[in-house]
């Protein structure tokens, strides 16, 4: 069973806007890559995220260690973009 374990809205500068209280941090890596962190993630952790922006895509993938959790945001060309973006995270 895989329980919600963070949520959040985090704006284009990796500042919290909305989400669950205070269990998870957010970085902006480098533009349009950010990293999410939290002590109830892990390797059993799956992410849903969505951009509030248009005309880009998202995607996430494991971070470098078991608590973190990176997402992509690029424009259809490619280019990686900074933007707002929802997610939910789960875990086993």
């Amino acid at each position: 069973h895989m329980l919600p374990v963070a949520f959040g809205l985090v704006q284009a500068n990796a500042i919290i806007n909305a989400g669950s209280s205070g269990n998870f941090s957010a970085s902006r890596i480098a533009e349009g890559q950010y990293r999410l962190t939290s002590d109830d993630f892990n390797t059993n952790t799956v992410i849903i995220a969505t951009c509030t922006g248009t005309g880009v895509t998202l995607g996430a993938s494991q971070g470098p260690t078991a608590n973190s959790l990176d997402v992509y945001i690029k424009l259809v060309s490619g280019t990686f973009t900074d933007a707002w973006f929802n997610f939910v995270a789960f875990t086993r």
